[in-house]
């Protein structure tokens, strides 16, 4: 999989309640110029950002999940802003974040064991 900083491209959004939704990427900002790829974004900073620690935020798009959010135009879509990369996080991808689509499964399992553990304190 190409991760590419595209506007258009394919992103997973985490949700305040860590639900996946497959979303559109309509802006990209803070050093996240369209069109550049990752391996470039690393080469241009200097350093392996892929785990996070300076990866640009991203305004998104997705159908909404609600079926009774529907207009002439088809089921509404929703919209969210500012969202940061999911390993940003002090407890990675916890909610309100994006992900690379072929990182989804294994954002899934790391939010879910950091659910477990806020539950058990």
């Amino acid at each position: 999989m190409e991760r590419a900083f595209k506007i258009g491209c394919r992103v997973v959004f985490f949700d305040e309640y860590r639900r996946a939704h497959n979303a559109i990427v309509t802006n990209w900002f803070h050093a996240g110029p369209d069109g550049e790829t990752l391996e470039e974004y690393n080469a241009r900073n200097g350093t392996d950002k892929m785990h996070g620690v300076y990866m640009p935020c991203c305004n998104i798009v997705w159908v909404s999940p609600d079926k009774s959010k529907e207009d002439p135009y088809g089921r509404q879509i929703e919209r969210a802003t500012s969202i940061t990369y999911g390993r940003q996080a002090a407890v990675p991808f916890t909610g309100y974040c994006w992900a690379w689509p072929d990182e989804e499964e294994e954002a899934k399992e790391l939010a879910a064991v950091a659910y477990e553990r806020a539950v058990a304190k």
